[in-house]
């Protein structure tokens, strides 16, 4: 359907945000009369892409886009280098998911008031680490501690979900969220919690919850084997932990309890490092790729709708973009 639609409009370029996109797209350029030019964007990895039969396809694809863009630097180094994806020499360029300073305009990180809310945002595909989390919850409030966790989200075990929350007077989830209600959601809490479990992808994604924190100032907790928790350990912007460790959890809750100054230590790092998760400190990055891949009638307006805080599609327009 895609693909139609794509010969349909005739686009000059496609931005094909993820990889179902740049299969269509590539597939109309090639049947298209006029070639319609493509923008590949690596932001996450399936199990069938590390598969040895996909990595050909790969190659063909992306030898075909115009440019690439990586939305960690984890990927340039660890997924298209290491399979030979892209061809040596090729220049990768590094654009990070991240928000516009628009959607948090106005944000403060909210004073401390005695009870430590951790902050569960997002899609939730495996059940460990919240069990992790849940169970030292658990235990700290039961040394004294006053803390609770909201989830605002999807879990892909809903039933899993639904028992934890009738199980549990701590935690408190409010359901899916509209991107509108992100800033007030994130004023609730005191640190967001950005452990997941095993895959490929976290050991070099940069989650977009990640960016978001920091660009909130909110201190995140991370697994020790994810690309997060090297960012927050080097940037001091977090808490750095073994996944699946409970003991550490406890700990960790209960000596943010008792001293949050811990908090406004890591919150204040966070903010020091707000530009690096900004879509406006790379927009014009981005604005000069699409200038050069089709000419220079495209507008900084126009690249906005490419950054996933504010996605849109235009037929009129000379770019086309998810």
């Amino acid at each position: 359907m895609l693909v139609i639609t794509l010969l349909r409009i005739r686009p000059n370029l496609v931005h094909a945000w993820n990889f179902d996109m740049l299969i269509c797209a590539t597939l109309a350029s090639l049947l298209s009369f006029r070639r319609i030019k493509v923008i590949a964007v690596l932001q996450d990895t399936s199990g069938w892409m590390l598969k040895r039969w996909a990595i050909p396809l790969q190659r063909l694809i992306y030898g075909l886009s115009e440019e690439v863009i990586v939305t960690s630097e984890g990927f340039a180094d660890q997924l298209l280098r290491k399979f030979n994806v892209i061809e040596s020499g090729r220049e990768i360029h590094y654009l990070p998911n991240v928000p516009s300073v628009e959607v948090f305009a106005g944000f403060s990180p909210r004073a401390w008031s005695g009870t430590l809310t951790v902050g569960v945002i997002g899609m939730i595909r495996g059940d460990s680490g919240l069990r992790t989390l849940v169970e030292a919850v658990r235990l700290a409030r039961e040394d004294g501690c006053d803390v609770r966790i909201l989830f605002a989200g999807k879990c892909l075990n809903q039933q899993f979900l639904d028992e934890m929350v009738k199980a549990n007077s701590f935690v408190e989830y409010i359901g899916p969220y509209d991107h509108a209600d992100i800033k007030n959601i994130y004023q609730k809490i005191d640190v967001i919690y950005g452990i997941y479990d095993q895959s490929y992808d976290k050991t070099i994604n940069l989650s977009y919850r990640f960016c978001e924190a920091m660009v909130c100032g909110i201190p995140i907790i991370c697994s020790s084997d994810s690309h997060m928790g090297k960012l927050a350990k080097e940037e001091k912007t977090g808490f750095v932990l073994p996944l699946g460790d409970a003991e550490a959890m406890i700990e960790l809750l209960v000596r943010i309890h008792r001293n949050p100054k811990i908090l406004q230590d890591a919150s204040m790092q966070a903010r020091k490092h707000q530009s690096k998760y900004l879509f406006g400190t790379f927009s014009g990055k981005m604005l000069e790729l699409f200038q050069g891949a089709v000419g220079s009638g495209i507008s900084n307006r126009e690249t906005r709708g490419s950054s996933r805080s504010d996605p849109g599609t235009s037929a009129n327009s000379s770019v086309w973009g998810g």
